[in-house]
């Protein structure tokens, strides 16, 4: 790669990074208590991509004979840990919003200026040492990766409970799963930035495009995601007296005084047969992203009741049950509408993914929808 080419990668990536950061400063969201992590989120991803396009630019002005000096590249370390930082606490902030805090991000910042520093003043003060200060400062960097990775998986795992205990919706999570690509695809990009520290020009050429891509990438799906942030926020933000451990309490206490004794369990099984009856009968099973506290009302019984009729009476969950009936409906519009779209056709049947739609419908008939609109 010539030198011209490279010069000219550099300074298109870092227009479009800077611009990226304005794009994001002046996109405008919903107000609301409940979106301040989002809103946050965006301020950091906006000053991270314009002090990155800045940086890219400054960079360019370094004369060729130090721009890839031990002390530059210990500085190019230091810029990929805090973007990893940066990329990890955004996402983190949409799936664990108690987990992230100004104080939290603080400490990861400081800790990372602090680490580079030494490293940098090695590298000055003793020559001799600062190959083995560098080698240090990757290592280190490769652990902050590890332990943003353990991060997120535990935390992704405990979003995921958390939209399933609220929801029992699987499609919701189905749709959510950009946010696990996101992260791997960020953590890939922060490995391969060891290419901009090789000092070979085509590399760094290479790894400049490919994280410019996925900035482009990683900001249209922030910006998305604020189209979900209703379907989420609840779930996250939830009341703690809906949790699995209360439902636990409940059952107990239920047991304590009796609950389930035989004329009392044939009470109830009568009343969510009517509940379920009148709810099947008015089509309920169609709307998509209520709750199950919602369906629950619904059905006019508590969640624990809900849960208690279709694992003891149904011997099945509730979220299969739903699936299924939204399967007959998809089968009857097929037959007596052939005509209509598919996309219409999950719509009117309750789903909201169409690839979702399809990967369902497969798995409860056996086969393709192509194949059952065969006559």
């Amino acid at each position: 790669m010539s030198t011209t080419l490279y010069t000219i990668i550099n300074w298109v990536s870092a227009a479009m990074i800077f611009e990226l950061g304005i794009v994001l400063a002046l996109f405008k969201t919903k107000d609301g208590h409940e979106y301040h992590k989002y809103h946050a989120a965006r301020k950091w991803l906006s000053v991270a991509c314009v002090t990155l396009g800045v940086l890219m630019a400054v960079n360019q002005l370094i004369p060729a004979d130090v721009n890839h000096t031990m002390w530059l590249r210990v500085v190019v370390l230091c810029i990929a840990a805090l973007q990893a930082m940066m990329f990890t606490m955004t996402i983190l902030s949409i799936i664990a919003v108690q987990k992230v805090t100004r104080r939290y991000i603080l400490l990861q910042t400081l800790l990372i200026v602090a680490g580079g520093a030494c490293v940098m003043s090695v590298c000055g003060l003793s020559p001799e040492m600062s190959r083995a200060a560098f080698y240090f400062g990757i290592i280190a960097y490769l652990l902050l990766l590890g332990y943003y990775a353990r991060s997120f998986i535990h935390s992704f795992h405990l979003f995921r409970q958390e939209i399933n205990t609220y929801y029992e919706e699987e499609e919701i999570n189905y749709s959510l799963r950009w946010i696990r690509r996101l992260f791997w695809s960020a953590l890939a990009v922060g490995l391969l930035s060891f290419l901009s520290l090789t000092g070979i020009y085509w590399l760094d050429g290479v790894f400049i495009i490919i994280y410019t891509a996925y900035y482009i990438y990683f900001t249209i799906q922030f910006i998305n995601y604020h189209r979900q942030l209703q379907i989420v926020q609840p779930a996250i933000a939830r009341n703690p007296m809906l949790s699995d451990e209360n439902l636990d309490d409940k059952r107990k206490e239920d047991d304590a005084t009796g609950a389930s004794c035989q004329d009392e369990r044939n009470a109830l099984i009568r009343r969510m047969e009517q509940g379920i009856s009148r709810w099947v009968e008015e089509k309920r099973y169609t709307a998509f992203d209520k709750s199950v506290e919602d369906v629950a009302h619904e059905m006019e019984c508590t969640i624990h009741e809900l849960h208690w009729y279709f694992r003891e009476v149904m011997k099945t969950s509730f979220p299969l049950w739903r699936n299924q009936l939204r399967i007959e409906m998809a089968k009857q519009l097929l037959r007596e509408q052939p005509a209509m779209k598919i996309q219409e056709v999950a719509l009117q049947s309750g789903f909201n993914n169409r690839s979702y739609f399809y990967r369902k419908f497969a798995e409860l008939t056996g086969m393709s929808v192509q194949e059952f609109k065969q006559p």
